[in-house]
């Protein structure tokens, strides 16, 4: 990608021994950090890298919670800062992650609130922080409660608010990678195995149909990221529409794409078709039971 190695922020707050060293042999010094055993490997493995502390906030309202996993609290950050400096180590920013994709207003001004508060405690032990890694979480698409705009807004409101007094010395880096990919991609796939049945309890006509991808391919951001996608047919359809089930085309009997959805009849061959498909989807794929993932083809639009 031709960046250079002293712009990269090594930002999983948990490394491999290997990987700091081939870190500090590649001078990639911007490390995140959340516990005292990694302050420990970079004290040994590190010893010049600049690092930045990264807190736990509150992230209920986001679809995947990142707090389960990382971060730690402000009580931890302040120990984790007075060990920093009996360390000699140099720590130089605050990172949060909301969690992927929010949904409720509030959550970044409060975590902007609590990323001052660590600026704060830093003077304490001498640290001079400029940098403020504000994460990703944003949604991708505007159909959900709160917007790309929403948050934009709450965002820069909360910086005026919360670091308005040294908003010249610090650097702010954004993560936005779901708002960025997921109107990137649609994902089209072929109707390969139909059955039929008669529901007992309302004697009515359901239909299961099998595709050519599955939770194991493109539709593993059903169980990894809670998604919901919307399976609708590629052209569009007037006639009668019954209860139908997706499977993939796995071999295995929990590969369920969505149940009791309303389609119009279908027939081998045809294709259904899912929108705003590029985020967490094709990129954590695999070749499950011998499929292969799915092409991609580039469209671009004069």
């Amino acid at each position: 990608m031709n960046v250079p190695n002293d712009k990269i922020l090594y930002a999983n707050p948990c490394k491999d021994i290997d990987e700091l060293q081939f870190a500090r042999q590649k001078d990639v010094d911007y490390l995140t950090f959340d516990s005292r055993c990694e302050l420990d490997k970079i004290k040994v493995f590190h010893p010049d890298a600049k690092c930045i502390i990264r807190i736990k906030v509150d992230d209920a309202g986001s679809e995947c919670r990142f707090s389960t996993k990382f971060g730690c609290t402000l009580v931890e950050a302040k120990d984790l800062l007075a060990l920093a400096h009996l360390d000699e180590l140099d720590i130089v920013g605050v990172s949060f992650h909301q969690g992927s994709n929010c949904k409720v207003k509030g959550q970044f001004d409060m975590a902007i609130r609590d990323a001052r508060e660590v600026f704060n405690m830093a003077k304490e032990y001498k640290f001079d922080m400029n940098i403020l890694d504000i994460g990703g979480g944003m949604p991708g698409t505007d159909d959900g409660p709160v917007t790309f705009k929403n948050i934009a807004d709450e965002i820069n409101n909360a910086i005026d608010k919360y670091f308005g007094d040294i908003i010249d010395n610090i650097k702010i880096i954004g993560e936005p990678g779901r708002y960025i990919n997921t109107s990137s991609h649609t994902l089209i796939t072929t109707i390969i195995g139909i059955k039929s049945t008669i529901n007992p309890a309302n004697n009515q006509k359901e239909f299961t149909y099998t595709i050519n991808d599955t939770l194991y391919g493109s539709f593993n951001c059903i169980p990894f990221d809670h998604a919901k996608p919307e399976i609708l047919p590629y052209n569009e359809r007037t006639e009668k529409t019954y209860k139908s089930t997706i499977f993939g085309c796995s071999c295995d009997s929990i590969d369920v794409i969505t149940r009791d959805i309303m389609l119009p009849k279908l027939a081998v061959g045809d294709r259904v078709y899912v929108k705003n498909f590029g985020a967490y989807t094709r990129a954590s794929s695999s070749s499950f039971n011998g499929f292969k993932t799915s092409l991609t083809h580039y469209i671009v639009r004069a």
